[in-house]
């Protein structure tokens, strides 16, 4: 029997506009099984990027930059 886990990852914050001098941020929560990045893009209205290949643990957060 295979069992199949639906991944819930959700987009909690987005940062877009930070003072001068930081960077643009993303917070990830996963609130049911983990969450694997790994071949995941992130996008705009102008460009997407690649998110790195971290496995966020169930109930975690991670804040991409």
């Amino acid at each position: 029997m295979e069992l199949l886990v639906l991944m819930q990852l959700l987009i909690t914050e987005v940062h877009p506009t930070p003072a001068a001098g930081e960077p643009e941020w993303v917070e990830l929560h996963t609130q049911t099984t983990y969450a694997d990045l790994d071949g995941m893009r992130i996008c705009d209205a102008r460009t997407c990027a690649a998110l790195p290949p971290v496995r966020i643990p169930a109930g975690s957060y991670a804040v991409v930059t």
